[in-house]
Order: C-alpha cells, then structure tokens, then sequence
C-alpha cells in the first residue's frame, strides 16, 4: 500500500482538475488526469481508443497508463492524483465490461492511501465538451459506481462538499491532516 498518493475522483465535471490544479499552485505535487489526456490524444491521432467509439479499448489503454503512473509514483512523496486504477474498474462496471484478470489484479496490487477523496456531481459547475460527452444523469451514476467500486476493494472515501475551489482544498487538507494525525 502506498499511503502517499491520495486519490481525488468523482464522476465527469465535478471540479477535480480545478481542485488538483489548486492544490499544485498550494505547493502540493499533483498527477493529472489520465483519461481527459488520453482522450484529447486520440481525438489528435484520430484513434479508436474513445469511449464513444471503443470502451474495451478505452478502458485497457487508461489500465495501462494508470499502472505506469503508479509504479512511476510508488514510493515517492505525497502527491494527489487525479483518479486511479479503481476508477477504471469502476466505468468498466459503469459500461457493463466484464473485468479482466489484469483490471483486478491491478485493483488488488496498486494501492493507494486508504482514503480517497470523491467529488459529488454539482450542477451548478457541469459542463459538457468536445472531450465529455456524458450528460448530467451519467455524472451522477458515474459517482454512485465509483462509490460501490472504490468500496468494494477497501477504501474509504470522504466526499468533498459543492464550495468554493478554495474551501475545498481546506477540507481535503484538513481531512487529510486528521488522518495522518489519527
């Protein structure tokens, strides 16, 4: 188990990038997220790995960048990352995937802090783009799976209330400082 990379997840357009990005310019080591970047990729490439076009695809070219962005980490010091291998297990639940040996394998060997942090759906700040196609009703039932998924292999997850980018860094800060202080 690897107590320093802290997981930031939620469904689509919660504010996790906005909240990772603060938390870079508070001094923080952060990780972006792994599928915003591999989806703008092969909207580049013109690839195939889109979850419009192939989710299997999809879902093992995030897996592989996820484990290699864990064994680049592991070890390191604390440093907040923007989704992990969970949330792979998680939407290929969520697109009904059957998981592959090497998914739970993953989800059982690559693990971070007990504690993750999960960004409930706020409509006031969601927004769809050419890179997220998912409306509204797919952002909440994607936290609700990301939910079952991250308790399913062990993790307890703290929800970050709908604030203030500024007040959200405060919470994760000070729930994260209660943690280690416990």
């Amino acid at each position: 188990m690897n107590n320093t990379l802290i997981v930031v997840s939620g469904g689509p357009g919660a504010g996790k990038t906005t909240l990772i990005e603060a938390l870079a310019a508070s001094g923080y080591a952060t990780q972006p997220e792994i599928a915003r970047a591999l989806i703008e990729q092969q909207l580049q490439q013109e690839g195939d790995a889109l979850p419009w076009r192939n989710r299997l695809a999809f879902r093992d070219a995030m897996l592989t960048q996820e484990i290699a962005r864990y064994q680049q980490l592991d070890g390191q010091a604390l440093c907040f990352i923007d989704r992990s291998v969970i949330d792979v297990a998680a939407y290929s639940a969520l697109v009904n995937l059957p998981n592959s040996q090497q998914l739970i394998h993953a989800c059982q060997h690559y693990r971070y802090n007990p504690t993750a942090f999960l960004l409930p759906p706020w409509r006031a700040i969601y927004q769809q783009d050419h890179a997220r196609k998912q409306d509204f009703a797919e952002a909440e039932r994607t936290y609700l799976q990301l939910q079952q998924s991250y308790a399913e292999y062990g993790y307890r997850t703290i929800a970050v209330p709908p604030a203030p980018v500024a007040r959200r860094v405060e919470f994760v800060l000070s729930q994260l400082n209660q943690l280690t202080a416990s």
